[in-house]
Order: C-alpha cells, then structure tokens, then sequence
C-alpha cells in the first residue's frame, strides 16, 4: 500500500500525458480522483499508525543493487517506511496536493501538461518524505527540480522564467552539497556501504561518531538542506519565486517544498549524527535567530503582498531551526509541529493572495484599501490567516511557535538570548501582519492608480473559494485547540535526541 501511495501520482501523470488535449474535463477528473485516492491512503496509514511503537512502520524494502567498488560492497535498496518524522508530512502533502488540484480547477491553459507535471511533482515530494534509502532519497529530491521548474516558468508570472531558473540554480547548488554529504557518510560506514539510512544510524550510534569526516558531513548536510528551508543568506530565491508562481504552486511551495529543509535536517543530521549535530546547535541557533528576525524585519518594509507573505516564510522557518539546537525532545516536536502549522497557514495566504490578483491583477499592498466593505467574506478569511501566521493562541501557529521557544530556553545548548530573540520576533510579525491587514480591509474604499478598477472587479469570494478556504481553516484551528494528537505522532522518534 505504501509503494501504491508513491506510484498512484506517477501512474496518473503517465495517464494524463496521452490522453487527448481536448478531453480537459477528464483530466481534471481524474486528477481529482488520484488526489483523493492518495489523500484517503494517508488518512489510512495516519490511522493506522501506532505512535507508541519505536522503529519503522508499514515497511517495504527490496535489494535495488549491489556495486563492488575494490574491497567495498555498496548497497542500495527501494526502502519506504514510515515513522512519526514522516508521518504527518505524508498527510500534510497529499491534503496541499488534494487541495492544488481544487484551486487548479479553472485552469485553461496547456491542461494536460500541466496536470501531467503536476502529478510528477506529486510522486517527487511523496517520495522525498517515504524514501529511506539515501539514493533513493535523493533521486526524488534531485527530481523534484524538473517539473517544479516548468510549472513556474510556464504557468507563472511575467518573471517566471527568471524565477523558475533561480529556484533550479538555488535547489541544484544544494543537492549537490547534499550529495556530497551522503556519498561521504555512506563510505565512512566500513567495507559494507549501504544506503539504507536505519544501518547508517545502527552503525554510527554503535561505533561512535567520531570518523574525521563527521564535521563536513554536516555541513554539507547543513548548508544543502538550508537553501531549501531557506535560511538566511541562502533564501534570495524564494520571494521571486513566490511573486512568479501561480497560486497552487505558491501553496505547495510553501506548504510542502520548503519543510523538506528541515525534514532533511532531522532524518539525516540528527537521524544518523545526532552527536555531531548536537556539537553545532549554537551555530544552527544563530543561523535559525537571524533568519527569523531578518526574515520579519525584511516583510516590515514589503508592499507586495506575496514578497510579504514569502518573507514571513522565510522568518518562520527560522522557528524550525531553533527547535532543531535545542537538542531536546521538546524542540524537535516543537520544529515539526510547526512545520506542519506553517503547512497549512502559508498555503491560506496564498489562496487569499490569489484571489485577490485574480480579480485585480495588482498585488501592490498600497493599492487598496477597505476591501471589508466590498469583499466582506474574503477579509474575514484574511484576518484569521494573518492572525494564525502572528501565532495567536487557539490556532496552529502559537502552539509551535511557543514550543519552540519553551524548548530554547530548556535547552542546554543554547543561552537565554536566543529564546528572548525568538520571543521578540513574535512582536515584528504582529508588526507587518497586522499593519497590512488593516491597510487592505479598513478605511474608506478606493484603489490607486491612473484608472479606478470596476467595482465587480472585487467580487466577493465564490462558493468553491470559501470551501478551500475553510478546508485550510478548520485544521488550523483544531490543531491550536487540540495539539495532542500530532504531538503523539512525534512520540516513537524523539529517542533521536536523547
């Protein structure tokens, strides 16, 4: 079942490719129909799932090859597993995926390619969460570049061709740190190389870490995975990318793509080297502090809704790596928690984002002005978006927000300073949040520029809007009233910090 969820969207994306271009409304069918099939899997497998068993569940592994290098054997496997590390991502990303395919609806542009790349990315970002060997792992993340680079270049904005370069350079740049990183590991293993990343950790936990390659390891490992959190200096293309991307692939990015950067964090560094990642948190604090009071700074001064949007993902990330030094329990369930928060708040931004350019073609924030007398429903979905994103308590955002800094100040790696860094940055993202709020919802009505827009031109929400937007909402506040269950998904891993 778990080799179905991976190849449902690969099979769809074969499927799509050779049916005729005119039959649109059976593509879009059928795309929702795989969609929903792989969204029904994860809900089955979040169901099913044992949280209190330590070690892998629902496990396929099969010999893929073996390659005799001089006196080393290297071995590869198809290995898929899940655990409490994988397991909400898993859901996290079908759900978006669902999702994308609902707000895609009326595309009417190069459909069938579109859906096509679309479902490749699909199996691309299920099988970066479920591979276990390293190979494998990496094959899917390196893929991931190909149709991620088309749908933005050719369903994008009027810079998407130099977005969808940036974001491939950006992405290129950091597999190969990634690469050389893993290659290094898997040969410092003994005469039995293997990709399979449970041995990894098996033979590192039981010989010790202390192979002279351990620190570039890391950072290799560290600097690959940063670029696509992104973390600060390593995020310029995120913002362009975000501006460029049409409004479902800003939602995956931000939703899915960039939780792969701390995804890829945990299972590899803390995973396999959990020492030598330990003996680094202050460095991955700073990094983590100056990310997430730059990136805020930075959406201070922004007048373009979606840069705004992006450099509070940038700032927000900075939480993940926080809770990655902590080096304790309470940081890495306060990290992935977050991500999944984040996974569903910047995907809500976005939609809210994309409707308003729908309508107006202008993402200028000085542009408009009292949008709650004219869009009335689509401000009350902005204001609990923003507010979610500000880490208001009883929504998804305060809870990890809080438990990551809770977890730096328990922390022994890191001074008190970081949790009072972390703690001030909530009050600049209360900053550009509510400040842009109130300069598009209140205040009398009226847009700037040479040629008032038609009043129509800000028709409210449509039915099937308000349904995707509150498929978003609904989650947002059941994790911030009810925490308990994602924090008990974590429980069988949090052995990796101790």
């Amino acid at each position: 079942m778990l080799s179905f969820l991976l190849l449902l969207p690969l099979s769809t994306a074969l499927i799509i490719s050779v049916l005729p271009k005119s039959q649109e409304k059976i593509i879009k069918s059928l795309s929702l129909l795989s969609a929903s099939l792989s969204l029904g899997l994860a809900l089955w497998f979040w169901f099913d799932f044992e949280p209190t068993h330590k070690g892998l569940q629902a496990v396929v592994r099969y010999d893929w090859f073996e390659w005799q290098l001089g006196k080393t054997t290297l071995k590869a496997y198809y290995f898929l597993g899940l655990d409490g590390l994988n397991l909400a991502l898993v859901l996290l990303s079908t759900f978006l995926l669902w999702l994308g395919v609902g707000v895609s609806w009326q595309l009417k542009n190069k459909v069938r390619s579109y859906f096509a790349l679309y479902f490749l990315l699909s199996t691309s970002i299920l099988g970066c969460f479920l591979a276990l060997d390293f190979l494998l792992f990496f094959l899917f993340f390196e893929f991931m570049l190909l149709p991620m680079y088309f749908l933005i270049s050719l369903w994008g904005g009027k810079k998407r061709e130099a977005a969808a370069l940036k974001f491939f350079i950006y992405t290129l740049v950091g597999s190969v740190f990634i690469l050389m990183g893993g290659l290094v590991l898997v040969f410092s293993a003994g005469d039995t190389a293997t990709f399979d990343m449970m041995v990894l950790k098996s033979h590192f936990s039981t010989t010790g870490e202390n192979f002279k390659w351990a620190a570039w390891v890391f950072w290799a490992f560290l600097i690959g995975f940063a670029i696509k959190l992104p973390a600060v200096p390593l995020h310029t293309w995120l913002p362009l990318a975000h501006v460029e991307a049409s409004t479902p692939i800003s939602m995956l990015l931000a939703g899915v793509l960039l939780k792969m950067g701390g995804y890829g964090l945990l299972r590899l560094c803390y995973g396999i080297l959990p020492q030598t990642t330990a003996n680094y948190a202050w460095q991955v604090g700073v990094l983590g502090l100056i990310s997430l009071l730059y990136g805020a700074w930075v959406a201070l001064g922004q007048k373009n809704l979606k840069k705004l949007i992006a450099y509070s993902s940038v700032s927000h990330m900075g939480f993940v790596l926080l809770g990655v030094a902590a080096s304790n329990p309470e940081g890495i369930s306060g990290a992935l928690f977050h991500m999944i928060a984040h996974g569903l708040i910047a995907p809500l931004l976005f939609l809210m984002a994309g409707t308003l350019y729908e309508r107006t073609q202008d993402l200028s924030i000085e542009a408009y002005s009292g949008l709650a007398q004219k869009m009335p429903n689509f401000s009350r979905f902005l204001g609990i978006a923003f507010f979610a994103a500000l880490g208001m308590p009883m929504l998804a955002g305060f809870i990890g927000e809080v438990t990551v800094i809770f977890a730096v100040f328990a922390s022994a790696k890191l001074e008190v300073g970081f949790g009072i860094g972390a703690t001030l940055s909530l009050v600049l993202s209360a900053g550009y949040f509510l400040w842009t709020l109130r300069r598009l919802t209140m205040g009398d009505f009226w847009y700037q520029g040479a040629q008032p827009l038609e009043t129509t031109q800000f028709e409210d929400l449509t039915k099937i809007e308000i349904a995707l937007a509150l498929l978003l909402i609904l989650p947002i506040f059941f994790l911030g009233i009810y925490p308990a269950p994602l924090f008990e998904s974590f429980y069988n891993i949090l052995n990796i910090v101790k």
